[in-house]
């Protein structure tokens, strides 16, 4: 007989083969992939509705020079700079990108102390040379000699001493000298260096009305430091301001002023103060606001999932909690795709009918809860989401209200009169309580609330007929009627 084979202590495998790590039974894979999957639903749900939900439009004014304005008086929400558009001060902007250079900080006390500070080298030099005949001049003569060095010191410390260890290596590139309340532009090349400060001293001192000029070559070079400082922040800064000053308008608006009134003809300085406005509330998009957007929807769809997993009046069956992900997706995608036509058009939704129809196949709380998810989010998403929630709730509710499948043709027009006489009460009260973005004020709104009012209140009552009259193939939520 053969040896019998050796065994792994781990894997109780046979020694010497290779084997793939055991994982779950395919049967039970299967199963916990079945527990997981509802639980993914709402993530995936939350995931497609953060790109789906409407964005803030910022400044969603449409307007044009001498064009009338159409929307309500506009007025200034916070004091602001009036500013001329980037596109038209382009051109300048690239002379200045080109212009720009280096900024160095000036350092009046250098010169004022080394002037000093030369003075009291040459009394200093005169007290210990006062029997050396080499110095003899400038012991006779110390004021003399004082007042040359100083003159040479504020020669070249008026040119400006910089930091820098060596010569810029583009002498033509503009440099800017900064000190107190004062700007002074030239050439780099223009800029001394302590080693450009020497050779002008030896230069000049030749020339210079004393007998003995070389003695004080020494007690100047002492008095040599740099009195120009460079500054990466004030060159920042410095071409940041002309930038500025080229885009200012020259005037400003303080908060509560009114810009425009409505029909007026925009003008040059109506144009130049809303064209300021719109650059500085632009629309916000961004990784880190989507995922806010899909930690908001998270919220909506896992109270939706855990409302029909505890709560659920009865068994639903398979996708049925998927085909309310499904509608509240849709209702945001509609919301968004009328918004691209106009900021009032998605008041042309009869979302307030919502839970009339869902709760044909299910029960009321779920369906009244899936509307008003849908609510909450697209509400949540836009800026003007006070004026959606209460237009919205406001026809729910008289929806509800008036509306029962029990009612003749005659009833539900009458249902239908009342509902839209909510619908346009709850607009009247947002506009006149200014809770409606200013941009949906226009006199457009009335007729898009009678469009929206006629969708809702004719596709009300044929669709709760037809509904009604619809063979259900899938179990419903509702009991049976006896």
């Amino acid at each position: 007989m053969g040896k019998p084979a050796l065994l792994s202590e781990k894997s109780g495998r046979p020694a010497g083969k290779i084997g793939l790590p055991s994982g779950l039974p395919p049967g039970e894979f299967s199963d916990f992939l079945k527990k997981i999957q509802p639980f993914l639903m709402p993530v995936l749900a939350a995931f497609l509705a953060a790109f789906l939900m409407p964005r803030p439009a910022g400044f969603s004014f449409k307007f044009e020079k001498n064009q009338v304005w159409k929307y309500t008086d506009l007025v200034v929400p916070a004091d602001f700079e009036v500013l001329r558009p980037a596109a038209e001060v382009a051109e300048k902007i690239e002379t200045i990108e080109a212009e720009h250079g280096r900024y160095f900080f000036l350092d009046p006390e250098v010169n004022r102390f080394q002037k000093k500070r030369y003075s009291n080298l040459v009394e200093r030099q005169a007290e210990i040379s006062s029997h050396d005949q080499q110095y003899a001049d400038l012991v006779a003569n110390p004021g003399a000699y004082q007042s040359y060095g100083q003159k040479l010191l504020e020669d070249i410390f008026s040119k400006g001493v910089s930091d820098a260890p060596r010569g810029p290596t583009n002498p033509d590139e503009n440099t800017y000298i900064i000190w107190s309340n004062s700007e002074r532009k030239l050439k780099a090349g223009q800029l001394l260096t302590l080693r450009t400060a020497e050779e002008m001293l030896t230069d000049s001192l030749p020339f210079a009305p004393l007998r003995q000029p070389e003695l004080i070559l020494p007690l100047l070079e002492k008095c040599l430091v740099p009195n120009l400082f460079f500054s990466d922040s004030l060159t920042h800064a410095g071409k940041a301001k002309k930038i500025a000053n080229v885009r200012r308008a020259g005037f400003s608006v303080k908060k509560g002023e009114k810009i425009i009134q409505k029909g007026q003809i925009v003008g040059e300085e109506h144009w130049l103060k809303l064209n300021t406005l719109a650059e500085q509330n632009p629309s916000k998009n961004s990784i880190l606001i989507s995922f806010g957007y899909f930690l908001v929807a998270l919220l909506g769809f896992g109270g939706l999932f855990f409302w029909q997993k505890n709560f659920g009046f009865l068994q639903i069956s398979r996708f049925q909690n998927e085909k309310l992900y499904a509608v509240i997706l849709l209702g945001l995608a509609a919301v968004k795709l009328l918004i691209w036509f106009g900021d009032a058009v998605p008041l042309l939704l009869p979302i307030f009918i919502l839970p009339m129809i869902l709760k044909k196949n299910h029960d009321t709380p779920t369906a009244i809860l899936t509307w008003a998810i849908l609510v909450f989010l697209v509400g949540f998403s836009l800026d003007w989401g006070v004026a959606w929630l209460f237009i919205q709730i406001s026809g729910a509710a008289a929806t509800m209200f008036f509306f029962n499948s029990d009612l003749n043709l005659n009833e539900k027009l009458g249902a239908s009169l009342l509902v839209g006489g909510v619908m346009n009460l709850a607009w009247l009260a947002t506009l006149i309580s200014e809770k409606l973005n200013p941009a949906l004020q226009t006199g457009d709104v009335p007729i898009f609330l009678i469009v929206s009012t006629f969708i809702g209140l004719v596709f009300l009552p044929t669709g709760l007929s037809f509904l009604k009259n619809l063979k259900k193939n899938e179990p419903t939520n509702l009991p049976a009627k006896k």
